[in-house]
C-alpha cells in the first residue's frame, strides 16, 4: 500500500488513548445523565458515545492482536503512533489550521448545530464542550482511527480516502442543513488531514487540526 501502509502504536500511546477514550465516555455519561428532561441532548450525547464506544472497541480488538488487523486481515485501526509523532503531528496541525483560518475553512466543519450556548455544566458552556472538544475527538476516534485505515486495506489507498472524506461530507449534512458546499468542503478538509495523518504516521496531526478548526469556527459563531 506503500504511502497509506499502517503504523504500529506503542504501550505509551496506546495508554494514552485509553485514559483519553475512558474520560470522554464518562463525560458524555455525565451529559446523558443531567440532561434527562432534554431529549435533544440525550440523543447528541448518545450518538457521540456510540461513535466513541465504538471506535475503543474496534481498537482494543486490534491492538490485543500480534498484527494491527482484525476480521482476517479486513479491519484496520491506528491512532497517535508515538507520543512523540503526536506530540510533532499536533503541532503541525495545529499550525496549518491558523494559517489556512479566513483562507478557505473559515466556517468549516463545526461539527455541531443548533446548540443552545446558554446550557452549561459546571460553568462551562456545553456548546464549547462538544464543538471544541468532543465533537473533533469522537470524530477522529471513528474517521479517522477506524474508518480510513480500514477503507484503505478494504478499497486501497485512493478509493478509500476518497471514500472516507465522502462519508464525512455526508455525516455532516445535518450539521449544516444540507447545505452542499459546506458539505463538501467538509469532505475537502477530511481529505487534507487524512493525507496529513500519513504524512507523520499519527492522527495527532488530525485531531489537534479539528479541535483547533473547530475552536476558530466556534469564535466566530
Amino acid at each position: 500500500m506503500g504511502f497509506f501502509e499502517t503504523w504500529r502504536e506503542d504501550k505509551q500511546a496506546i495508554w494514552l488513548s485509553s485514559v483519553l477514550g475512558f474520560a470522554f465516555v464518562l463525560t458524555l455519561v455525565g451529559i446523558y445523565i443531567n440532561f434527562q428532561n432534554n431529549n435533544f441532548e440525550q440523543t447528541r450525547a448518545m450518538v457521540f458515545m456510540i461513535m466513541l464506544i465504538w471506535g475503543i472497541m474496534f481498537g482494543i480488538v486490534d491492538w490485543s492482536s500480534k498484527r494491527q488487523n482484525i476480521l482476517g486481515g479486513a479491519g484496520n485501526f491506528q491512532q497517535f503512533g508515538t507520543i512523540n509523532k503526536l506530540l510533532i503531528s499536533g503541532i503541525a496541525g495545529i499550525i496549518l489550521m491558523f494559517l489556512l483560518n479566513g483562507v478557505l475553512f473559515t466556517s468549516s466543519p463545526k461539527a455541531v448545530s443548533g446548540l443552545d450556548s446558554s446550557s452549561a455544566i459546571g460553568g462551562i458552556s456545553l456548546a464549547f464542550v462538544y464543538i471544541v472538544l468532543i465533537a473533533p475527538y469522537a470524530e477522529e476516534k471513528f474517521f479517522a482511527c477506524a474508518v480510513a485505515p480500514t477503507s484503505y486495506r478494504l478499497f486501497g489507498g485512493i478509493p478509500g480516502l476518497l471514500i472516507t472524506s465522502t462519508f464525512f461530507g455526508l455525516y455532516h449534512g445535518y450539521a449544516y442543513s444540507w447545505d452542499y458546499n459546506q458539505m463538501l468542503v467538509a469532505g475537502i478538509w477530511r481529505l487534507m488531514v487524512l493525507v496529513g495523518n500519513q504524512i507523520f504516521q499519527s492522527t495527532g496531526f488530525s485531531t489537534l487540526a479539528h479541535i483547533t478548526n473547530n475552536y476558530l469556527a466556534f469564535t466566530h459563531m
